[in-house]
């Protein structure tokens, strides 16, 4: 990797330096050293300095470049532990580094007993050969690979196996297992079902705003189920939602339709919290009014709740231009939603975190500016700790503002940026 060439570069001229610094140093202890051997000295001793304050620097940055690729790797896995699929990743070579628990069950072990093993075991001899081309190829972000291929375990089952190439991590590939009691080969011949999941698990990473993070797996999702459906997701309650994002003005309107009327299949998939399917949305007796409303160009409804953590959270809702709904379709549609909310979670979390970590730093910053004022209160008052806090918690209660505001004065007036 390029980092790690510059740091070996770094490190080369650094022990090139020393190793003149030391032959300096022989010389001038030996006492064959002249004038210019102790200005050589000098001169080392400099260029070693400057070197090693580069060399810092430089390190910073790379150990900087690994925790961020720390973190998008970690939160990727969390990700995919949330998959309805079996899930793993493998680095260069095809060693396993992670798998979720699905993806144990392929193996028929614990998931730290799959860690470490080729992934290659999982399959039948007789389909390794095309395997082992994937691994071998030297792949970019964004590569894709389909494969059929027999399990090893469980008798000779044949799958669907999809690899991909995650972008912003390390050469490694992402792979899910469609079919053995999971989700069904069936969804695995939706679109590009698989790189489409592999992508959705690292949008908490692209994007701190849920309305942008909403718009790109709604996107997402609609390059997945074809250019004849049109979808919406709703965070929150259909009746109320937080937010709505659409892939055109046909979902939106019908959405709005269901949000006046207070009816429909996306408000009925979020009360009872399971997928909601109907083929002739037009003549649907159960939402009479809005059956009639529904546009022409409208067949078949598909509306699926989103749970993130278990709690239902929205709906994804699929309009289709035929009538009928195709089994495959709603199959991809339940896969694509548990995998929206999984992301949602991930987004509230990053959210708390970063609100705790806002909450923690003016925390912090009060207290400084508290510890000032206490100090400035003993030095004029000759007392203590205790005795200062309580008479800045006089201040405070005489004025009728927080003690911190009282500190954040009283320091400002003392240090003149009053």
């Amino acid at each position: 990797m390029p980092d790690e060439q510059a740091e070996e570069t770094w490190e080369a001229e650094f022990a090139e330096l020393q190793s003149q610094l030391e032959s300096a140093q022989a010389r001038v202890r030996s006492g064959v050293g002249s004038t210019g051997d102790d200005h050589e000295l000098r001169n080392a001793y400099e260029e070693l300095r400057v070197a090693s304050e580069e060399l810092r620097v430089q390190q910073d940055h790379i150990d900087q470049l690994r925790q961020g690729q720390l973190g998008l790797r970690r939160q990727h896995e969390r990700m995919l532990t949330a998959l309805p699929v079996p899930a793993l990743t493998t680095g260069a070579h095809g060693i396993i580094r992670w798998a979720n628990a699905g993806a144990a069950m392929l193996g028929d072990a614990r998931v730290n007993r799959l860690v470490g093993k080729p992934v290659l075991t999982l399959f039948s001899v007789e389909t390794r050969h095309e395997l082992r081309h994937v691994i071998s190829d030297d792949h970019t972000d964004g590569a894709s690979f389909r494969i059929r291929a027999v399990l090893e375990h469980g008798g000779s089952v044949e799958v669907a196996v999809a690899a991909s190439s995650v972008p912003g991590l390390e050469p490694r590939l992402t792979w899910m297992v469609f079919g053995e009691g999971h989700v069904p080969a069936e969804a695995f011949s939706s679109g590009d079902l698989p790189g489409v999941l592999a992508t959705l698990a690292t949008l908490p990473a692209d994007t701190e705003d849920p309305v942008e993070l909403l718009d790109a797996a709604a996107e997402l999702t609609r390059d997945v189920l074809g250019p004849e459906v049109a979808l919406t997701v709703t965070y929150g309650s259909p009746e109320d939602p937080t937010i709505l994002s659409s892939t055109d003005a046909v979902a939106q309107q019908i959405d709005g339709l269901q949000l006046r009327i207070g009816e429909g299949p996306c408000v009925d998939a979020f009360t009872s919290g399971h997928t909601v399917v109907t083929d002739l949305a037009r003549t649907d007796p159960r939402w009479p009014a809005l059956a009639e409303a529904i546009p022409k160009s409208v067949g078949a409804i598909v509306s699926v709740p989103l749970r993130a953590a278990g709690t239902l959270v929205g709906a994804l809702n699929i309009y289709c231009s035929s009538p009928g709904s195709d089994p495959a379709r709603v199959l991809t549609a339940e896969v694509l939603a548990s995998t929206i909310g999984a992301i949602l979670h991930e987004q509230a979390l990053k959210a708390e975190l970063h609100g705790a970590a806002e909450d923690l730093q003016k925390a912090m910053s009060s207290r400084a500016v508290i510890d000032q004022a206490k100090g400035i209160v003993m030095a004029e008052r000759g007392c203590g700790a205790d005795e200062a806090f309580a008479h800045l918690g006089r201040l405070s209660s005489q004025r009728g503002v927080k003690v911190r505001e009282v500190a954040a004065d009283l320091v400002a007036r003392r240090t003149g940026s009053a």
